[in-house]
């Protein structure tokens, strides 16, 4: 019953702004970003600012990946609702969060090839949502039940986690083949970091990526325009140390022992 694409939807919203970073970047800007990478100690690096801006693109997709941990925290669109969340990613298979929508809150950790997930009342029925063939009274009995506890499941063996990039870096900061076209506006600050911007636009949807003008062109923020819902992700804790480990066992249900 907990099979429910709710994070799948968020996932495919999120990962929509990532895919800004790779918009317009082609094989060129690609190969010139890791040539300058790798003749680093035999003459000075290029300014970022001296970039165009799919070179920056690929610096700061490249710079991401390499990334041991970080933290993302934001507003995305479900359904045209907004969805808060906040998620610490460290490494592949490796991550935990707090989701928030229409008053429910969740809590989720990706741990040793599990995902495990709790929540207050409201969050448990937006993620269990109407099943089909299952009457309310035996969804509402479900989410009492589930109340204060953890329910885990082998990780990826869900729609939603099939979907869920945040704990495979891979995915969540591929290249995409958009051909959308990046142009460079006025720098900004992002938490007292100078930070380079970049837009580019699909259609009427703008997205806005902002990576760091100095050290690691980390990510700072990233913006959605003109969708049902304005969305905005901020980065930080870079490569700082994340909390990682499974629930108290006592309250946990495994959930391959509610099938059948």
């Amino acid at each position: 019953m907990a099979d429910r694409n709710l994070l799948g939807v968020v996932a495919l919203s999120v990962t929509a702004a990532l895919t800004l970073t790779a918009c317009g970047e082609d094989t060129k800007a690609d190969t010139k970003a890791v040539a300058a990478s790798a003749t680093a100690s035999v003459a000075p690096t290029t300014r970022l600012e001296q970039l165009a801006p799919a070179e920056i693109a690929v610096k700061s997709r490249l710079a991401m990946m390499k990334l041991k941990s970080f933290r993302i925290k934001g507003t995305a669109a479900v359904g045209g609702k907004e969805m808060t969340l906040d998620l610490r990613v460290a490494g592949k298979g490796n991550c935990l969060g707090t989701f928030g929508v229409e008053g429910g809150t969740g809590q989720i950790r990706w741990y040793g090839g599990y995902t495990y997930m709790t929540g207050n009342s409201k969050w448990w029925h937006a993620f269990v949502g109407e099943e089909e063939g299952v009457a309310p009274q035996q969804v509402d009995a479900f989410v009492r039940w589930l109340n204060g506890r953890w329910l885990k499941k082998p990780a990826g063996s869900t729609g939603a986690d099939k979907a869920f990039p945040f704990c495979d870096t891979a995915t969540l900061f591929r290249k995409s083949t958009s051909g959308t076209r990046l142009t460079r506006s006025a720098d900004i600050e992002v938490n007292s970091t100078r930070g380079i911007t970049l837009a580019g636009s699909d259609g009427a949807t703008t997205r806005t990526l902002v990576v760091a003008a100095e050290g690691e062109p980390y990510y700072l923020r990233e913006s959605i325009e003109g969708g049902e819902v304005p969305q905005l992700f901020e980065y930080s804790g870079f490569n700082k140390p994340v909390p990682l480990g499974p629930p108290p066992i006592v309250n946990t249900i495994d959930a391959t022992q509610l099938q059948g």
